[in-house]
C-alpha cells in the first residue's frame, strides 16, 4: 500500500505542468520563462497593463493604437459615431443603407470626418480639396499669405519682392517710383562716353544728387564742387537725416538751411570739424585731399599704414593715410602717373566717382 502511494505521487508530479517560478516580465525584452516568447508576445502577459492595446481615438488625426491607420481609416473606428452618418459606414466600400450610394458619395456621409475635403494648400500646385481649383485660384486661399495681392515693396534692392518675375524698375509696380522715373532721364552734358557717366547716373537715380540744372537736365561735371554741396552729397549717400541744429550751432559762417544741416551732421558724426576754428568754409571749393578724407571717415575704414610715397609722390601731411586708404579701396585713383594732386580743386565728376565707388552705389536696379 505504501509503495502504491509513492507510485501515484510520482506519476502526479511527473504529469504536472512545468512552470518558471520567476514568471515572464513583460517589458524587459527577455524570454524570462524560457517558452520562446518575449514580453507581450507571451500569453502570460495578456493581462499585463503594459501589453494592453491602445484604443484608437477616431477624430484626433493620430494613430493611437500604432496599427498605421488613423481615425476613420482604422477599422476600429468603422462603427464610431464620428465616422458614420445614419446607417452608412463611410469608408468600407459598401452601400450599407441600400440607397445605391457608397461611402462619401452618400449624402448621409456629408458630415462624416472621413469625408471632409482636405484643406487647400496654397503653394503646392495641387488641387488638395478636389474642387477643381489650384492654389491661389481656389477661393479657400483668398486670405493666404501666398495669395495676397503683392506689390514690389522696394524698387532699388535688386529683389523681386512680389515674386512676379520682375525686379525693381522692370516691374510695373515701380513705374512711378522716383528712382525708376530717373532711370529714363539723361543729363545733356554727360554723354555715355564720359569717364564718370556710370557713377554720375548712379548717384542721380538713387536721389543722391539732382544736377546743376533741371531744364535742360545738366550735371555740370567739369564745375568745381563747393564744400557745402559735397556735405549734402555725403549725407545723402550715408542715408543720414540732416542735423536739426541751428545755422550757427557749430560753424559761424553757415547761412543756408539745407547745406548747413548737412554740414552740421558731418560735424556730429565726427567726419569734419570744419576748415578752421568755428568755420566750415561752405562756399570754398573742396580739395581732393579733403574729399577722400571725408569719405574714408564716413565709411569708418581702417587707415592705411603704407608709406607716404607708396602709391603717389605728391602726398604729405595728415591726408597721407586717407589718400592711401582711398586708393587701396578703389575709391580714388589719382590724377596722373604716381600723382594724386591732393591740393587740386575737386570737380563734380570726380566727386561723383569718389562717392559712388566709396559707398558702392550703382544704377543696377534700373534694369536697363
Amino acid at each position: 500500500m505504501k509503495k502504491l502511494f509513492i507510485f501515484v505521487l510520482f506519476i502526479a508530479l511527473g504529469c504536472a505542468k512545468s512552470t518558471n517560478l520567476a514568471g515572464e516580465k513583460c517589458t524587459d525584452g527577455k524570454d524570462n520563462d524560457g517558452d520562446g516568447l518575449v514580453d507581450c508576445d507571451d500569453p502570460d502577459c495578456v493581462e499585463d497593463a503594459s501589453c494592453q492595446a491602445a484604443m484608437e481615438i477616431c477624430d484626433d488625426h493620430q494613430d493611437n493604437d500604432g496599427d498605421s491607420w488613423v481615425d476613420c481609416d482604422d477599422p476600429d473606428c468603422y462603427a464610431s459615431a464620428v465616422c458614420t452618418a445614419s446607417g452608412e459606414i463611410c469608408n468600407d466600400r459598401i452601400d450599407n443603407d441600400d440607397d445605391s450610394l457608397v461611402d462619401c458619395d452618400d449624402p448621409d456621409c456629408s458630415t462624416s470626418a472621413i469625408c471632409a475635403p482636405d484643406d487647400e494648400v496654397c503653394d503646392d500646385t495641387i488641387d488638395n480639396d478636389g474642387d477643381g481649383y489650384v492654389d491661389c485660384d481656389d477661393m479657400d486661399c483668398t486670405a493666404d499669405i501666398h495669395c495676397e495681392q503683392a506689390t514690389e515693396t522696394a524698387c532699388n534692392d535688386l529683389v523681386d519682392n512680389d515674386h512676379d518675375g520682375l525686379t525693381d524698375c522692370t516691374d510695373p509696380d515701380c513705374y512711378e517710383d522716383l528712382g525708376c522715373v530717373r532711370c529714363n532721364d539723361q543729363f545733356t552734358d554727360v554723354p555715355t562716353s564720359h569717364w564718370a557717366f556710370d557713377d554720375i547716373r548712379a548717384l542721380y537715380v538713387n536721389g543722391i544728387v539732382n544736377g546743376c540744372s533741371a531744364s535742360p537736365l545738366m550735371y555740370c561735371p567739369a564745375s568745381t564742387m563747393p564744400r557745402k554741396f559735397l556735405a549734402v552729397m555725403l549725407i545723402n549717400a550715408l542715408g543720414e537725416t540732416p542735423s536739426s541744429a541751428g545755422l550757427n550751432q557749430y560753424f559761424s559762417d553757415t547761412t543756408d538751411p539745407v547745406t548747413t544741416a548737412a554740414a552740421n551732421r558731418l560735424y556730429e558724426l565726427g567726419i569734419t570739424t570744419g576748415c578752421g576754428t568755428g568755420i566750415f568754409c561752405p562756399d570754398a571749393v573742396t580739395l581732393r585731399r579733403d574729399a577722400v578724407t571725408f569719405i574714408v571717415r564716413a565709411l569708418g575704414l581702417t587707415l592705411s599704414t603704407a608709406a607716404a610715397d607708396a602709391y603717389f609722390d605728391d602726398v604729405s601731411g595728415y591726408s597721407v593715410p586717407y589718400i592711401n586708404t582711398a586708393f587701396e579701396h578703389g575709391i580714388a585713383q589719382g590724377c596722373g602717373a604716381r600723382l594724386f594732386c591732393p591740393d587740386a580743386d575737386l570737380n563734380r565728376d570726380a566727386a561723383a566717382v569718389f562717392t559712388a565707388r566709396g559707398f558702392g552705389i550703382t544704377d543696377a536696379f534700373c534694369g536697363l
